[in-house]
């Protein structure tokens, strides 16, 4: 899914843009401008396949509603963004992540992962 051309400079509104989109595994937003967003509440929710995602040039307002943002976003383990970005998101990711150069990656495993390493 290729949405790399997509002018998003006045968009303000990005709540549920991606929401119930199961298939989605990999998502490149990182052109995009957000820096007039003003609510992604909700904007990935139950996007129960996504496990990784890039959104590196993303600037998200102090004041921007981000409530649900990754609700049901079980398998997303890794997130490429600057580190305030990070830090704006952090609250609404499951589970425990690291951030280090410019890469959030989650940390704790889910019990099918933990369950597959006792496998081997």
């Amino acid at each position: 899914l290729d949405l790399s051309t997509w002018d998003t400079s006045q968009v303000t509104r990005m709540d549920q843009c991606f929401k119930n989109c199961p298939s989605l595994k990999f998502l490149d937003l990182s052109t995009w401008d957000t820096s007039q967003v003003t609510r992604m509440d909700q904007c990935f929710a139950n996007c129960i396949s996504l496990i990784f995602l890039r959104i590196d040039n993303w600037k998200i307002k102090k004041d921007c509603l981000t409530l649900n943002m990754f609700y049901g976003c079980d398998d997303l383990s890794l997130i490429s963004c600057g580190e305030e970005t990070f830090e704006r998101i952090k609250p609404n990711l499951y589970g425990e992540w690291k951030y280090e150069d410019g890469v959030a990656k989650r940390l704790m495993m889910k019990k099918d992962d933990k369950m597959f390493e006792q496998m081997k």
